[in-house]
């Protein structure tokens, strides 16, 4: 994959009301590989619809109503599912190149980039199928996701992190990464919600203060000095009646009992949204947002709220489009997100792009396209479309079926050299760019996607592809270069 227009972005989720968020990419074009290994089962809806977001540096994430997860970007312009979670999950984050989801059984698991330590299961190898987290307790309440660290709510209201530390980010006194969870200091019970940026982390005592700690070089802590921590420090003036925490890139914002919004940190683009771009160690209030707020999240370097009426409003930088409002350039104070028909329910911010689901349950999004993460079928892979868009654009659900002839489907094997013969059919869309190339795309091993094979040109209806097979392998449908919802099959060799 080319290397992406932006050096830096990332963020995602919202946990019991905090926003996790920002990311420092680890290796590139990681991630999607190892989300969507292979095809599961996913519903079959004719307009893509979920219930939560999680937006990673240049990669979407989405919970579906029946508890699946589907990501898109990386390169790749539609949803696909994640190995082993398309039921039973409950909550969803995402890093910069990795993402985690508690499950229904209590457990959390991990995926993606690993290079820190930051899937917490004991090891840097890549996660390219969802891994188990160690030494944490059954019933893990709320995840947050940084650069390349992690960290989760215990039932307990405890905090526990992994993964790097160079900056103390980890809250542990020390500044060496751990691969496995550990403890922050002093705060081992009464936190009620948690967010993460690039090398900094917040926690909502229940007493609803804040306490941050990791880098501080830009007054990201908000403790009134530029001095790292590695450990939790006062928040100044917000000792009680905070919500929900949202963390940039270098920005760290607040939601209070009374729906207002505070921000403190790096400001050359306007990422406090008080109407200057003057830094500010300590919380300063966002023009316009005295009340009303009921959902805060950041992304790298933009922010955005949902009013109790349930319009979206952002502020920050918007260079690719991010803040939503039909033009790029920054703004200093929140805008209007345009194109947003009905009431919002989700909200989720990425490096350079956003996405927000409907009261219907539609996703839409807008911001940087260039890997994909808009899941609009457009991106990098179609030239003169639009890399980016200003205004709100359909997350499109290609749906379709995959059929090998009877001789070759398992538990049957074949000889090696056999001819196999796959049916694809596009049962339906929603796209405006026409199927261009159906494929029938090899997943040659754990960690390497194969060249598709055999692509056919159309515009709908049934494509059929002749492979010949040499070992076993596990076969898929690729729709314009993205994998469309299919079953998938394995091809046994004796």
């Amino acid at each position: 994959m080319p290397m992406s227009l932006y050096d830096r972005a990332g963020f995602v989720e919202a946990q019991r009301g905090a926003m996790t968020r920002y990311f420092q990419p680890g290796s590139r074009g990681l991630l999607l590989v190892a989300l969507c290994l292979v095809i599961t089962g996913i519903e079959n809806v004719h307009a893509y619809s979920a219930d939560k977001l999680a937006l990673g540096n240049q990669h979407s994430c989405a919970l579906t109503s029946s508890g699946g997860v589907q990501c898109w970007g990386e390169g790749y312009a539609a949803p696909f599912a994640v190995v082993g979670l398309s039921r039973g999950v409950l909550a969803l984050a995402s890093g910069g190149e990795h993402s985690c989801a508690i499950t229904s059984g209590g457990a959390v698991k991990c995926w993606g980039a690993n290079a820190s330590g930051q899937l917490g299961n004991g090891t840097t190898a890549i996660g390219y199928t969802p891994v188990d987290v160690v030494d944490l307790p059954v019933g893990v309440s709320a995840l947050a996701l940084g650069g390349e660290h992690s960290c989760a709510l215990t039932p307990g209201g405890a905090v526990k992190c992994w993964g790097s530390n160079k900056y103390g980010q980890l809250g542990n006194g020390h500044d060496g990464g751990f691969s496995t969870p550990v403890d922050v200091v002093n705060l081992s019970g009464g936190i009620s919600a948690l967010a993460l940026g690039e090398s900094h982390s917040c926690a909502v005592t229940v007493a609803g203060g804040v306490k941050c700690w990791g880098s501080n070089f830009y007054g990201e802590l908000g403790d009134g000095t530029e001095t790292d921590r590695s450990v939790p420090v006062d928040v100044v003036g917000l000792s009680s009646g905070v919500t929900a925490l949202a963390l940039g890139a270098t920005h760290s914002c607040a939601l209070t009992s009374g729906g207002a919004v505070k921000c403190w940190g790096l400001n050359y683009l306007g990422q406090l949204g008080d109407g200057t771009t003057r830094a500010s160690y300590i919380p300063v209030d966002v023009t316009g947002l005295s009340s009303g707020i009921s959902v805060l999240v950041s992304g790298l370097n933009h922010s955005c709220v949902v009013t109790s009426e349930g319009v979206v409003k952002c502020w920050g930088s918007n260079g690719s489009g991010q803040l939503g409002n039909g033009t790029p350039g920054v703004s200093n104070i929140p805008v209007d997100v345009t194109g947003l028909l009905g009431r919002v329910s989700a909200l989720s911010l990425g490096g350079s792009h956003s996405c927000a689901v409907t009261s219907d349950g539609t996703v839409k999004c807008w911001g940087s396209n260039n890997y994909g993460q808009l899941g609009n079928g457009a991106g990098y892979l179609h030239p003169g479309i639009p890399v980016y868009n200003t205004t709100p654009v359909d997350v499109l659900y290609w749906s379709c079926s995959l059929k090998v002839n009877a001789a070759c489907k398992s538990p049957r094997a074949v000889r090696k050299g056999a001819i196999c013969t796959f049916t694809t059919t596009v049962k339906d869309k929603q796209s405006k760019l026409g199927v261009n190339r159906a494929q029938v795309a090899i997943l040659k091993n754990s960690r390497n996607w194969s060249e598709a094979k055999s692509g056919v040109t159309g515009q709908k209806g049934t494509f059929v592809t002749k492979l010949k097979v040499k070992k076993t392998s596990y076969f898929y449908a690729k729709i314009n270069e993205a994998s469309c919802v299919s079953d998938y099959f394995v091809v046994t060799v004796k």
